[in-house]
């Protein structure tokens, strides 16, 4: 069982190290002219969520129940003006066989967002992820859920707290 929990742990890794549009080509600092942001104020998930290494999101959150992960990640930048649908779909490309379960726009922080999930197998196993993705000024937020899919629902209104709680002033 704990070998089975020290994959899943680094499957969850790859995932969201993935949900950016360059993390997946570069596990380094963020590119010249990118940054996180420095406005978004977060209330992290409580029990049984903990902090993680992030990598290169803004904050990773780990459960310690189920090995679901709530994460956010921003970049910042005037140079380039990726689309929500771009987003997703480089949020989404570390999963293979991806079936968009649902697919809907949101209001987040007084914008206009979307609000996807998906399913699919990263490295053979079968996750579930929800994202949150949304644009405001500048920057660009990606915030997401991810769990495995037989215990996908077990968590999912922790992340709907998260994200009521969200905010980008």
């Amino acid at each position: 069982m704990n070998k089975q929990r020290r994959q899943l742990r680094h499957l969850f890794v790859i995932l969201i190290l993935c949900t950016s549009q360059s993390a997946c080509v570069s596990i380094g600092p963020r590119s010249s002219g990118i940054e996180r942001s420095q406005i978004a104020r977060v209330k992290p998930p409580g029990s049984p969520y903990s902090e993680v290494d992030r990598g290169a999101a803004d904050a990773v959150w780990r459960s310690s129940k189920t090995s679901s992960s709530i994460s956010y990640f921003t970049t910042c930048s005037r140079e380039t003006d990726d689309t929500v649908e771009a987003l997703k779909q480089n949020s989404l490309r570390a999963l293979s066989e991806v079936q968009i379960l649902l697919e809907e726009r949101i209001q987040i922080n007084k914008r206009g967002g979307l609000q996807v999930i998906a399913s699919g197998y990263l490295d053979g196993v079968p996750v579930k992820t929800q994202l949150v993705i949304f644009k405001k000024d500048w920057c660009n937020y990606t915030l997401s859920y991810v769990g495995v899919l037989h215990n996908f629902g077990a968590e999912v209104e922790v992340f709907q707290a998260f994200v009521d709680r969200f905010e980008v002033p």
